[in-house]
């Protein structure tokens, strides 16, 4: 390291950033319908940075056709799970992806 600072990957290859937050839909999936229900806008800031770790600023997204829902929880821990418990009942699906590789930070609601 010659003291420079490290750019983020996204500027370094300049890839394009858009964030989702909580509440957003998905379009244009023909019979799918998508929901993010994960990162809350305090989870991760405009520039893509996570005040509550990576992890926590992962996307969670839950996919419907049909009669089956499937929730796709990507790498949350402890914190994220926390706070999608407000979802309440639209947490329910027929499939999980359980977060986190089903580490011990993670599926503690």
């Amino acid at each position: 390291m010659d003291g420079q600072p490290v750019k983020p990957a996204k500027e370094e290859k300049q890839i394009s950033y858009h964030r989702v937050v909580a509440s957003d839909r998905l379009f244009g999936m023909g019979q799918v319908d998508g929901w993010v229900m994960h990162p809350f806008s305090s989870f991760v800031d405009s520039s893509g940075r996570s005040p509550h770790g990576v992890n926590n600023g992962s996307t969670v997204l839950k996919l419907s056709y049909n009669t089956t829902d499937v929730l796709f929880t990507g790498d949350i821990e402890r914190e994220a799970d926390y706070a999608m418990l407000s979802w309440g009942d639209q947490l329910q699906a027929e499939v999980l992806k359980v977060a986190n590789h089903g580490s011990k930070t993670s599926s503690s609601g």
